[in-house]
This record gives structure tokens, C-alpha cells and sequence, in this order.
């Protein structure tokens, strides 16, 4: 059984993977060569592999913060606000519980009963619609983003990159069966 008061932590630490120089080259290093001046000089020549490493653990790092995020509500409301809206985080999404009823249309042979059809012009009918089917799919879910995140309106490759981008965001973290919306408001 897992011990209650021991704390878990999101991400893993970079503790086993930090490359300290200093200590190994004074580890590797003879100790009759151990003089400041080729100690020196010996971290002049590893400068670039100590850039290198640091590098390598800001990636590490936000690969770990993207590897986090997932479908869930609150982490996908997270991810979109961390790369979208990091200072004001207003982003938001509400989940579209509600049930569509289909219409169905049936063949004669089915014996079912008719379902009346009407035009706007006509009186006294109630108003229906036979909708396409790209309509008629309902979304699981909506994207709130505030409309002064997009930008200049008068820059369109700027905007449908904006789209594009905030689009491509929302498919890679969303479930593949699920529909989405994106409202700005």
C-alpha cells in the first residue's frame, strides 16, 4: 500500500541528469595536472558542451510540461492558457452536455409516421430543418477565447495562422472521437 503522506511530484526532476563540469574535471583530471591554469583552461574548452547540456534541459523540461497536459478539462483549459493567454489566462472551455435528438427520415415501407417539413413562409407551423450532416454532428465541447488575443484584423495571414495554430493545438491534445467549437468572445 502507497504511504499516504509521501508527496508526488508532476514532473520529474532533472537532479540525475545535470552535468557538473567543475566536479568532474576535477575528478577525471591527474592530481599532478590539477593546477588552477589547466583547470582553467580545460573549462574554457568545455564552455560549449556546458551550453549544450543547458540546452538540453530547458528542452527536457518543457517536453515534460507538454507531456503533462492531456484531454482532461482542467489540464487542456491549462495548456491553451499556458501557450495562448499565459498572463491573463481567460480561456476557458465548457463541455456541451446536452443531448441531441436526431431526425430521422424513414422509407414507406417502415410504416412510420410522417414527419412534416415546413418553409419559413408558411403559417402556423412550427419550424424544422433538415440540416447537413457536418451541422447536425454536436460538439462535445467549446472553446472560449477572447477575441482581443487575435490579431490586427487587418493582417488575414496573420489571423488564419492565429486559427490554424490554436486549431492544431486543441486537435493534438482533444480525443479523437470527440467534435470541438472555438467561440471567441
Amino acid at each position: 500500500m502507497a504511504n499516504p503522506n509521501k508527496t508526488i511530484s508532476k514532473l520529474p526532476s532533472d537532479a540525475g541528469t545535470q552535468l557538473e563540469v567543475p566536479a568532474l574535471v576535477r575528478d577525471l583530471l591527474p592530481s599532478f595536472l590539477r593546477r588552477p591554469r589547466m583547470v582553467a583552461w580545460l573549462l574554457c574548452l568545455l564552455r560549449p558542451v556546458v551550453e549544450l547540456n543547458q540546452q538540453l534541459q530547458s528542452y527536457a523540461q518543457r517536453v515534460r510540461v507538454l507531456l503533462s497536459y492531456n484531454s482532461q478539462t482542467l489540464l487542456f483549459e491549462k495548456a491553451l492558457n499556458d501557450t495562448f493567454d499565459p498572463a491573463l489566462r481567460r480561456i476557458y472551455i465548457e463541455n456541451n452536455d446536452v443531448d441531441v435528438q436526431p431526425l430521422f427520415l424513414s422509407f414507406k415501407v417502415e410504416a412510420q409516421p410522417p414527419i412534416p417539413v415546413w418553409f419559413e413562409a408558411e403559417p402556423d407551423r412550427t419550424q424544422r430543418f433538415l440540416r447537413f450532416t457536418r451541422e447536425a454532428v454536436a460538439a462535445g465541447f467549446t472553446v472560449f477565447v477572447p477575441a482581443s488575443l487575435l490579431p490586427d484584423a487587418s493582417d488575414a495571414a496573420g489571423t488564419r495562422a492565429y486559427y490554424a495554430r490554436l486549431d492544431a493545438f486543441i486537435v493534438r491534445y482533444k480525443l479523437a472521437t470527440i467534435q470541438h467549437t472555438t467561440v471567441f468572445f
